[in-house]
């Protein structure tokens, strides 16, 4: 037995690990951050996102449409509401549909 290998403490024998430099630590670290963990918490916050961006990125023309509609209608332009509201009622925007049936019977 070497005396840098094994220490004696209270007649136990405990064995020496090698001191691990800090930087090969880090390394470590950063790594095992960027494979699995970081990369599912990457790829779910990417997912998000698009997700995001394409359901607020097409909302806004259907709404655009649909309140060009109303303003068209409280205007007196029937004509013009109803065919704002048309193409927005046949992809499937409930108050669209509602709409040309208030406008008839009013």
């Amino acid at each position: 037995m070497t005396a840098l290998n094994d220490l004696r403490v209270l007649g136990k024998q405990i064995r020496h690990r090698p001191i691990v430099p800090e930087i090969v630590v880090a390394v470590r670290d950063q790594w095992l951050a960027t494979t699995h963990l970081g990369y599912t918490s990457l790829m779910r916050t990417l997912v998000a996102t698009l997700t995001a961006l394409m359901l607020f990125a097409t909302t806004p023309v259907v709404a655009g449409d649909f309140w060009e509609g109303v303003v068209a209608y409280n205007a007196g332009d029937y004509q013009k509401a109803l065919r704002l509201w048309k193409p927005v009622a046949e992809q499937g925007n409930k108050f669209a549909q509602s709409m040309p049936g208030v406008e008839r019977t009013e």
